[in-house]
């Protein structure tokens, strides 16, 4: 899940003179943006988990006593043409053109053994919409020359949507059904209401 949105930097858009994308995969892009990778490195950070399962687009961590963290997403792959065609030029409206077909895709989780009670529910959304410094650039139109208040405005607005409630459990037991857009990233921080 850190791969997520390699495109927030495009290596091969050349003209290193102010393209604002120009530059390689990591956590910020060269004017100290965060991509969607240092977002979901620091909610991860916060606090010590133990793994309690994971699949090809979920992951399930328990911290201290109650408490989870679940991380979903759904990742599209770049395409087995352009993997092989990528070192040529991509302007930056046919970047999401190298991935193949993108689809919606429904997550069910059921956690089980938890502590009978409800708990407040922190969720963070990381997708086209928020947290994409990539499509924040593209809704501007793609500008190769930023002002200092463009890069701070872009450094503040570049973030997941947080949306925050409480759910019960029920039996022991708490579900969770999700429709996760292409691209996107979902973070759940479960806490035992007090």
């Amino acid at each position: 899940m850190l791969g997520y949105y390699q495109m927030s930097d495009i290596p091969s858009m050349a003209d290193s003179n102010g393209a604002f994308m120009d530059g390689c995969n990591g956590l910020f892009n060269k004017y100290g943006i965060r991509k969607p990778g240092s977002i979901l490195l620091s909610i991860f950070s916060k606090c010590r988990n133990y793994l309690v399962q994971k699949g090809e687009d979920f992951v399930v961590l328990k911290g201290s006593v109650d408490r989870y963290m679940i991380g979903m997403c759904n990742y599209i792959y770049v395409s087995e043409y352009s993997g092989y065609t990528l070192h040529n030029q991509i302007p930056p409206e046919d970047a999401y053109k190298i991935f193949e077909s993108p689809k919606t895709k429904n997550i069910e989780l059921e956690l089980h053994n938890m502590t009978e009670g409800t708990y407040h529910i922190i969720l963070y959304q990381i997708n086209r919409k928020h947290g994409s410094a990539f499509d924040e650039w593209a809704r501007n139109g793609y500008p190769e020359w930023l002002s200092k208040d463009d890069l701070d405005y872009l450094r503040h607005t570049v973030q997941p949507l947080r949306t925050l409630y409480k759910k019960s459990t029920s039996n022991g037991s708490m579900q969770f059904q999700f429709q996760l857009e292409p691209h996107e990233v979902i973070f759940l921080v479960l806490l035992m209401s007090l």
